[in-house]
């Protein structure tokens, strides 16, 4: 993430130099390549936390709650009960965070194809530099508030998987000791219709 911070610095930079007219439309092609890069950058860490983990850990966390819904009592004591919420309530956070994700990375799209539309219009000079320095401008916000966003997502799903993990020492005993031992298994139908 320190990355991002530093190429979106660059950005800036890059955008406050400039100085004959080919000069100033190569430093705002400059810019506009450093804040691309400065996003692709978010989308790689993003795409780099294990999906397949992921997964995992919703799917248990949605067979366990169906269980937990169902066939706990109502009645268990408070250090069980607490557990119960925690584990609840950070499956959910898990749970969206991978909504979360899809969405960030769907906005990198946006904007990726917004710089490269930008970019031709930089290259052809269809825009005029105070134009481009407008749109620059807003790009850079926009850029620095995506890898804000990001890096918050990443912060929360890590804090959250890591308690996850722990939670389940506490809730799969819980689980077994009321359901004869074990724990909830996911039945598959293989039969086509």
């Amino acid at each position: 993430m320190r990355f991002v911070s530093f190429y979106i610095l660059i950005a800036v930079l890059l955008f406050s130099s400039g100085c004959n007219n080919t000069a100033a439309y190569q430093n705002r092609k400059g810019t506009l390549d450093s804040i691309s890069g400065a996003v692709n950058a978010l989308a790689a860490e993003l795409q780099r936390i294990d999906t397949i983990s992921v997964q995992k850990q919703l799917l248990k966390f949605h067979y366990y709650q169906e269980f937990i819904s169902r066939a706990l009592p109502d009645t268990i004591n408070k250090i069980s009960a607490d557990n119960l919420h925690r584990f609840i309530s950070t499956g959910r956070q898990l749970n969206t965070f991978t909504a979360n994700r899809r969405t960030i990375l769907a906005r990198v799209g946006l904007l990726n194809s917004q710089y490269r539309r930008l970019s031709a219009d930089i290259l052809n000079k269809r825009v005029s530099t105070t134009q481009l320095d407008s749109f620059l401008s807003h790009e850079i916000r926009e850029a620095a508030r995506l890898a804000e966003n990001g890096r918050s997502q990443m912060q929360d799903y890590f804090k959250n998987a890591e308690e996850f993990r722990q939670l389940l020492r506490e809730v799969e005993p819980l689980i077994r000791n009321y359901n004869n031992g074990m724990l909830p298994t996911i039945v598959r139908d293989t039969t086509t219709i």
